[in-house]
């Protein structure tokens, strides 16, 4: 694991690496995003998954809930006037100029209007970034979905996330 200086802008050892957890039940510590282990390949078997909606891992019916907008009004209003105008903590990219809600899975774009710069994204595309720079998206409405890896802190590194977005577009002009 790797945290940028902000002084000299280089990467080096951060030392922040957190131990596997086991299955015995003394292990109670609280991993958060750390819980799960798995190279990239897998977890894009995960996202095959959840974008055909198969029904190898979570049910139908289950798996609509990643989809589907789960915010009230007023936390909506939030999240888009408040919490959004600044996404740049955000891993991964979060363009002006749409709506946005949450599902289960993470932000959930809830717009047809097309964002500055992301104008392949449509409804229902659902995106999550983790802290170490991790970036997943499923998009449903295109067939595609992207998984990116790095080892990177700070969160949303100012480096990391040109080349999330170029990624991202990589993929869909594949399509």
């Amino acid at each position: 694991m790797t945290v940028r200086d902000v002084a000299t802008g280089r990467v080096g050892h951060g030392g922040a690496v957190f131990p596997r957890p086991t299955a015995l039940p003394a292990d109670r510590s609280a991993y958060g995003g750390e819980g799960g282990y798995a190279d990239l390949s897998a977890y894009a078997k995960v996202l095959r998954s959840l974008l055909v909606d198969d029904g190898k891992l979570l049910a139908p019916a289950t798996a609509e809930l990643l989809f589907k907008p789960l915010l009230d009004p007023a936390a909506r209003a939030w999240l888009n006037e408040k919490t959004l105008v600044h996404p740049e903590w955000i891993v991964g990219t979060v363009p002006h100029g749409v709506e946005y809600d949450c599902g289960a899975g993470g932000l959930l774009l809830d717009d047809d209007g097309l964002a500055e710069n992301h104008q392949h994204r449509k409804r229902g595309f659902l995106k999550w970034g983790g802290a170490w720079n991790l970036f997943w998206f499923i998009d449903r409405a295109a067939g595609a979905f992207g998984v990116f890896g790095s080892q990177v802190l700070p969160p949303a590194d100012p480096v990391v996330r040109p080349l999330i977005q170029a990624f991202e577009e990589a993929l869909y002009s594949r399509l």
